[in-house]
């Protein structure tokens, strides 16, 4: 891919901003999306603010 190419190229000074580069590859943001459950994770969070708005009360 391109990002390995680049990392390739890069000198140690670049290496850093190489490796966050990759975070804004859209093939990787799309198959990182693929792995995570987003929506369980969203219940499990709306379930959390739920129990602790109803602790505050």
């Amino acid at each position: 891919t391109t990002y390995k190419v680049m990392e390739e190229r890069c000198s140690e000074k670049e290496l850093y901003m190489c490796q966050v580069l990759k975070y804004e590859d859209p093939v990787r943001q799309e198959a990182a999306l693929n792995m995570v459950p987003v929506d369980e994770l969203k219940e499990k969070a709306l379930i959390s603010l739920a129990k602790l708005h109803g602790e505050s009360r």
